[in-house]
């Protein structure tokens, strides 16, 4: 025994409690689960933000996106997560691999033609409304911008 905390003797000996080792044991598998959810929400994050660059850059559905991912980490052997990285990294430094650049290219033309009702069609230009209209009002102060 050593110094009393609160009035309280502590133990302080080598002996283990009864069941102490079995806590230790599940404190490090939840130790375990913890860093596991942790890195799962990261790369989440990143897949959803690469789905978008995807989305984006092929005017594209998300479900298209998220395949188009998946057929350059197929083609390229390249893990999901690394894959989305790289796009995600491109977008602000402009350097994607060549490998990763030529299966991007292929994924995406297959998405845009892939069979009947599945490729997106291009946005009409839109016309002229009383929204636009009421922004150039508050824009330049003139009804109309004219």
């Amino acid at each position: 025994m050593d110094k009393p905390l609160n009035g309280t003797p502590v133990r302080t000996g080598v002996h283990p409690a009864p069941g102490r080792e079995s806590l230790l044991n599940k404190i490090t598998e939840l130790q375990t689960e913890i860093d596991q959810l942790q890195e799962a929400i990261v790369s989440h994050a990143v897949i959803d933000h690469a789905i978008g660059v995807v989305i984006g850059l092929g005017g594209l559905r998300s479900d298209q996106g998220f395949q188009v991912l998946r057929d350059v980490s197929q083609h390229t052997n390249i893990k999901l997560r690394q894959v989305s990285e790289q796009i995600v990294d491109w977008v602000h430094d402009g350097q994607l691999s060549a490998e990763i650049r030529a299966a991007l290219e292929q994924a995406l033309i297959t998405a845009r033609s892939s069979g009947p009702g599945t490729a997106v069609p291009t946005p009409p230009s839109p016309e002229p409304t009383e929204t636009t209209d009421m922004r150039r009002t508050s824009e330049d102060g003139r009804r109309g911008g004219a």
